[in-house]
């Protein structure tokens, strides 16, 4: 399933992005991340002819958060897939040299660092900006938490461009954490399934989520 919608289209390459069924690209790179995470360590199905297509897929969203996420689940992939020492550093050095490339590209590092030199607080259109929102909101009611976004956005949506911290921005420091950590024993309870390791690839499996959750 496929939908290149033409609001979303990457002006400096030219080219509509990729939004799979969802309603825009980043969303889409989440799935696709998820997916390609699952059926590298998770699934024990003879489906690998899938991963090409889902990674071929996450390129076209070109998306920053899901690249991010893609280059950590090719690092987990190269440190534990492989059992030979030589092929593991083979694997290392083509995933630097291949983000080295990614990394230097317009739409990824001068987006980065222009979001993160123009965060402020009360901005929706910025990750950076809704993460040191989201710690504002924290430090004025750290232990109940619940404050409401309307009071720290000057914009029209009252959104906040990024999810990692809001269990904790909404439950306070306790129950949110309480929620995240449960959050964790569950992605260890969706991974006993591995043959190596399961508690670890469910750990990985978390940090994939939190690292997923900053851009969505």
């Amino acid at each position: 399933i496929y939908n290149f919608l033409s609001q979303n289209t990457l002006e400096v390459l030219g080219l509509n992005r990729n939004c799979g069924p969802f309603w825009e690209p980043g969303q889409f790179g989440v799935y696709l991340c998820i997916a390609l995470f699952f059926n590298l360590f998770v699934e024990k199905q003879n489906l690998r002819y899938v991963n090409p297509i889902l990674i071929i897929a996450l390129i076209t969203t070109f998306s920053t958060g899901a690249y991010v996420a893609g280059f950590y689940i090719f690092l987990i992939y190269a440190l534990f897939k492989s059992r030979n020492v030589f092929v593991t550093i083979i694997y290392l050095v083509i995933i630097i040299i291949v983000w080295q490339y990614v990394s230097d590209l317009e739409f990824i590092s001068a987006k980065i660092i222009n979001q993160f030199e123009s965060a402020e607080i009360g901005n929706d259109r910025s990750r950076f900006s809704a993460f040191i929102t989201q710690i504002q909101m924290i430090n004025n009611s750290p232990l109940l938490g619940g404050e409401s976004i309307a009071d720290y956005t000057y914009m029209d949506r009252n959104t906040l461009a990024s999810g990692i911290l809001l269990p904790i921005v909404i439950l306070g420091i306790p129950f949110g954490i309480t929620y995240l950590v449960y959050i964790c024993i569950s992605c260890c309870g969706i991974t006993n399934t591995c043959h190596h390791s399961p508690k670890l690839i469910g750990v990985l499996f978390f940090i994939l989520l939190l690292i997923l959750s900053f851009s969505q």
